[in-house]
């Protein structure tokens, strides 16, 4: 094996009986990391990404392949596991220590940061069968990032605790990717996958169907899952794709309908270019109403919510926020209305627009918010194709801000 390897993954699967049959959890997965990298794994449940992180902490035997791990491997895959519940936290501390070779005067020199970062305060003395789910992940992260590992493998690790605790995680985890440790990282939460991890793999159905950089495997994912939920809230409300990518229209029987209009379809597309044509970060991007005005009464007004990857709600607007807002009541007919989104606004990613519609602003019970959402893409400009570093901002908003320098002398 070349001195660079790290994990070396060939064939490696996973099977469980379940009544007379075999279920494979894990099937056939290979793969590769380096020293010093950070891979992660994400999927949908119950495709074997934990399965597989047990595997190689040597939890739990493959039924097929093998995996070569080189250097001492500390995994948190479950939430007070190897922990004596009847030792205090400091008692376990050195216990863990011990078992991953250290001696006594060396557990001794992180004692104290361990205690100071876990934030369990006095409890470090109290018995760890007392400690709350959230205490003994803390704990455990803890230990195991400051005993300094070579490969470490994190399983669901920040979903415990505070943000403030949260945060810090992910800064020791940078610290200790630059101290050279590979790391292994499952996880649902993809914010954090795009920020820690280099590479990334995809696994469906116990198998690795992608492997790449972390923000295009993350994407590509995120567009599958909505794609799926459009096609979901599609069939919910009966709404249909039209030829046109982009565009969604209701038939005439399931249109949606609040009493003051009839909604036939929306669009999004960049200003100037077709629904077909591709989106990209420094397009205005349009979103299109087209609606019909069925009674003469009631004001026709709109709200919208943009949504990144993560789930993360960035935008929200409506064309009542307007200090001149004038809700002139329409007389009944087609009418179409649009509202943009600026370039240079959103950076490349997979997003989803949700629609609320009104007939009334001052009455927020007369507010129906649409049962879809609406994906959309925004691509890499050209320049930004050909600059790496541009390419790892994994910020969902990318705003193109006023910058300026002039000479004080």
């Amino acid at each position: 094996m070349k001195d660079n390897l790290a994990i070396k993954v060939e064939g490696l699967g996973k099977s469980f009986k379940l009544g007379k049959n075999q279920f494979w959890a894990l099937k056939d997965v290979s793969f590769k990391v380096k020293k010093g990298e950070v891979l992660g794994v994400i999927g949908p449940n119950g495709v074997g990404k934990s399965t597989l992180l047990k595997i190689l902490g040597q939890v739990v035997r493959p039924s097929a392949g093998k995996a070569t791990m080189i250097g001492n491997v500390t995994s948190i895959l479950d939430i007070g596991a190897g922990f004596h519940p009847e030792l205090s936290g400091k008692e376990n501390i050195f216990m863990k220590g011990q078992l991953m070779g250290l001696k006594r005067a060396e557990i001794l020199k992180f004692i104290g940061e361990i205690h100071d970062f876990s934030g369990i305060g006095a409890f470090m003395d109290q018995p760890v069968k007392n400690y709350s789910d959230g205490m003994f992940l803390r704990l455990a992260f803890s230990i195991f990032v400051f005993l300094k590992p070579e490969i470490l493998l994190l399983d669901e690790v920040f979903n415990v605790g505070d943000k403030a605790f949260q945060k810090k995680s992910t800064n020791k985890i940078k610290e200790i990717i630059r101290g050279g440790a590979t790391v292994l990282l499952v996880s649902h939460n993809m914010e954090e996958i795009t920020e820690i991890c280099d590479q990334c793999l995809l696994l469906e159905e116990g198998r690795v169907v992608m492997k790449d950089t972390a923000r295009n495997v993350v994407e590509h994912y995120m567009e599958n899952v909505l794609t799926q939920i459009k096609q979901e809230s599609m069939a919910r409300s009966e709404g249909q794709i039209g030829e046109a990518i982009k565009v969604y229209k209701w038939s005439a029987h399931n249109k949606p309908d609040n009493g003051v209009i009839q909604i036939q379809k929306i669009g999004i597309r960049a200003n100037g270019k077709s629904f077909q044509d591709p989106i990209f970060m420094s397009d205005n991007i349009l979103v299109e109403f087209f609606y019909e005005k069925i009674t003469p009464e009631g004001s026709v007004e709109w709200v919208i919510n943009i949504y990144d990857m993560k789930g993360s709600r960035l935008i929200t607007d409506c064309n009542g926020f307007r200090a001149d807002y004038n809700p002139v009541e329409k007389p009944p007919g087609m009418y179409q209305d649009t509202v943009v989104i600026p370039g240079n606004l959103l950076n490349h990613g997979i997003f989803s627009l949700e629609v609320t519609l009104s007939k009334n602003y001052d009455d927020l019970s007369n507010f129906m918010t649409l049962d879809m959402l609406i994906p959309f893409k925004v691509q890499l400009n050209d320049w930004d194709k050909e600059n790496a570093w541009s390419q790892m901002i994994n910020s969902s908003l990318r705003p193109l801000l006023v910058w300026e320098s002039k000479s004080i002398d």
